[in-house]
């Protein structure tokens, strides 16, 4: 079965990104998505999302999973 094409434009969108560009990317993703799904957990507020963006940037970052090499 093929990729979608989307898939595949997204892939290459995301290995053409620099390792801080990438990890700003999965960081900001990361805040936005915890405050899309948060008003279903009453608990979850804008210092957890903002927490969560700021240490899955600093993860993506220090280990680099987009490295070739």
């Amino acid at each position: 079965m093929e990729a979608p094409q989307f898939y595949i434009r997204f892939e290459e969108w995301a290995q053409a990104k620099s390792r801080s560009g990438f990890a700003l990317f999965v960081g900001a993703g990361s805040a936005v998505g915890l405050l899309v799904v948060s008003p279903l957990f009453n608990d979850i507020g804008i210092l957890n999302a903002v927490s969560l963006g700021i240490m899955m940037t600093v993860v993506y970052y220090a280990f680099d999973p987009l490295n070739k090499g």
